[in-house]
């Protein structure tokens, strides 16, 4: 596997429809595991389900670009599998990607590498 890829990684950026959701707490009824405080620099919480760690950041600094809105999306939640297997990590981020938005209370976007539009509800 090339370096490149092993930096890349899918995330969900999205945003509560109505502004009053809990998103820890919608995370962790989905993967049935506590948000812990994070150590890493970029993110605020993470969650580790087994397979993947999801990190959770309350907000971020990405600019809009490869024509991605992510101004409309606060909250960026990143997929790491931990055996760096992309397909798994991939299948992880879709699933949770459908878990949060199928209810209509989050509007958000499944993107890979910060380039790649894979999803958007």
């Amino acid at each position: 596997m090339r370096e490149a890829e092993l930096s890349a990684y899918h995330e969900i950026f999205t945003r509560p429809s109505n502004g009053e959701r809990d998103i820890l707490g919608d995370i962790q009824k989905i993967v049935g595991k506590n948000p812990e405080k994070s150590a890493r620099g970029s993110s605020d919480f993470l969650f580790d389900p087994g397979l993947s760690v999801l990190d959770v950041a309350m907000s971020h600094d990405y600019d809009d670009d490869y024509g991605i809105a992510f101004s409309k999306y606060p909250i960026a939640i990143t997929v790491r599998d931990v055996k760096y297997n992309k397909q798994q990590e991939e299948s992880s981020a879709r699933k949770l990607f459908e878990a949060l938005h199928k209810g209509g209370d989050y509007t958000g976007i499944l993107v890979y590498d910060l380039r790649r539009l894979l999803a958007e509800k």
